[in-house]
């Protein structure tokens, strides 16, 4: 793990790097009776090793909904328990989140708004209701303050974003990944080149050997 002289920080969050291009998306689809998102990336959309007092960062990701259905979009940022160093880190970041253009938090990186703006995204926070195709910029600025002067911390503050989506009236459900089956496909796709170029090998054997047969026989 990257370290610096004076902090080091990861934001995990349910989802992150396209298919398409370099861009942050949270493309979400119907499968097999649950909402998921497909990605052939590691899940980061904040990633930040080296934080510096003072300094402001900026990520966004793009959210379409590739259903057929209209559905309600939900944020939930969730803090696992961890270091008392991390604990202290967490506490000097702050964090706007903009969806489309509009400020719609300002507050603490953890998810609470102490400018008492009323979300609190530590509950599950309605962002939106997407029809099918529709899409949202998810704009988030962060910024370590510039009293944080623990140069000797080290250590890496996680925080968790949860997405879920809700149809209609029905309980609303986390956002998984679709699991990957490269490792699986490529093997399937091995066995069978090798079970062709087999059967052509003995065809080709066998072939030689009638040849063979048939001169000696002329």
């Amino acid at each position: 793990m990257k370290k610096t002289l004076l902090l080091c920080m990861i934001f995990l969050v349910f989802f992150f790097k396209s298919v398409k291009a370099s861009e942050n998306k949270l493309y979400f689809i119907e499968q097999d009776n649950k909402i998921v998102y497909e990605s052939d990336s590691e899940d980061y959309f904040m990633k930040h090793l080296d934080m510096l007092p003072g300094s402001n960062y900026t990520d966004e990701l793009e959210i379409e909904n590739g259903t057929k259905n209209k559905y309600t979009v939900y944020l939930k940022v969730d803090v696992k328990e961890q270091s008392v160093l991390a604990e202290e880190l967490l506490d000097y970041i702050t964090m706007k989140v903009y969806l489309d253009d509009s400020l719609i938090y300002n507050g603490n990186i953890r998810g609470l708004d102490y400018n008492d703006g009323g979300i609190n995204f530590e509950d599950a926070v309605k962002l939106r209701e997407f029809n099918p195709g529709d899409k949202s910029l998810l704009k988030v600025e962060t910024e370590l303050l510039g009293d944080y002067s623990n140069k000797d911390n080290n250590e890496i503050g996680k925080v968790d974003w949860l997405f879920y989506a809700q149809y209609e009236k029905n309980q609303p459900q986390v956002i998984d990944k679709v699991p990957k089956t490269d490792l699986n496909s490529n093997k399937i796709i091995i066995s069978i080149v090798a079970l062709i170029l087999g059967i052509v090998l003995i065809g080709v054997y066998y072939v030689g050997k009638n040849n063979q047969f048939m001169k000696k026989k002329a």
